[in-house]
């Protein structure tokens, strides 16, 4: 993963956990397929708005991206599915 990948990938989850809703908008491009990209496998943890709980979320996003914004992303509910998505493994 490129460095500004992981630059994105923060921001995204940063944005989201602060619920700036606005500037985790513009993380994101027309997601249109990508002539080029860097993609990342990410799993993660949620908390309800509301109850306040902590859940585990079995969800992995492969995300590409290209100058600093998301193009594209699939979402997977296995893990070892989105890391060969992403032409990775373990």
């Amino acid at each position: 993963m490129t460095a500004d990948a992981l630059s994105v990938m923060r921001s995204w989850y940063e944005t989201w956990n602060r619920g700036d809703l606005d500037a985790f908008a513009e993380l994101y491009d027309e997601l249109s397929p990508p002539a080029s990209s860097s993609s990342g496998a990410w799993t993660g943890r949620v908390r309800g708005r509301v109850s306040g709980i902590d859940t585990r979320l079995a969800l992995t996003n492969v995300n590409a991206i290209e100058d600093g914004r998301i193009v594209s992303q699939q979402h997977y509910l296995d893990h070892d599915e989105a890391l060969a998505a992403a032409g990775l493994s373990r």
